[in-house]
């Protein structure tokens, strides 16, 4: 959608500035201080999200412990699993599920 007539596109950024910006040493740390959140994020998410179907194939025994009552491990262990996938949609929505359609500058 084109930008509002009067309003300023913040989004448009000059070549120039953009390498003055890349050059900055607080957007090097930036980077770098991104690059310590998502690599261990990656690692912790792609291990929880292999976790319960690996060791529900190959450690049914240690699946089957029971929590408490007559529920096991892998029924307590899988609502966590939408419970993350609400977070991380949440987290990379800025907190806007369902309101895209609203957004009228896109």
């Amino acid at each position: 959608m084109d930008p509002v007539p009067g309003e300023i596109d913040r989004h448009a950024v000059i070549p120039p500035e953009w390498d003055c910006l890349a050059a900055a040493r607080q957007f090097q740390k930036l980077l770098r201080t991104k690059k310590l959140f998502i690599v261990p994020a990656l690692l912790f998410s792609l291990a929880y999200c292999f976790a319960l179907p690996a060791l529900t194939g190959l450690a049914p025994q240690v699946m089957a412990a029971k929590t408490f009552g007559d529920t096991n491990l892998a029924y307590v262990s899988a609502p966590f699993r939408v419970f993350r996938s609400l977070v991380n949609r949440l987290a990379h929505s800025g907190g806007s599920i369902g309101t895209e359609a609203l957004d009228v500058n896109r």
